[in-house]
């Protein structure tokens, strides 16, 4: 990644994280050292933060993948059919 920021980039704490990403912190640490997961940026002394764009690139990338797995007209397993049923999981 390009090392300048760009306008509208910030860094975001642990708090706001967990309210963009459902994973729980250790969760987080694994994949990040798995290098599955954008990479904390050490802003002081017990401090850290992430680069919201990098955070919402990942999760862009995971609803790709996602998309390439279910072409169009594949129902996702969380929507409901006619019924009010959920939709039988396709995985």
């Amino acid at each position: 990644m390009d090392s300048t920021l760009g306008a509208a980039d910030r860094l975001i704490d642990k708090r706001e994280l967990r309210s963009l990403v459902i994973y729980s912190p250790q969760q987080i640490d694994r994949l990040e050292k798995a290098g599955l997961f954008p990479l904390r940026v050490k802003i002081g002394p017990g401090r850290v933060g992430w680069l919201l764009s990098e955070v919402l690139d990942w999760m862009s990338k995971k609803v790709a993948d996602r998309d390439k797995k279910c072409p169009a007209g594949c129902a996702p397993s969380h929507q409901k059919d006619h019924t009010g049923n959920r939709a039988p999981d396709r995985r």
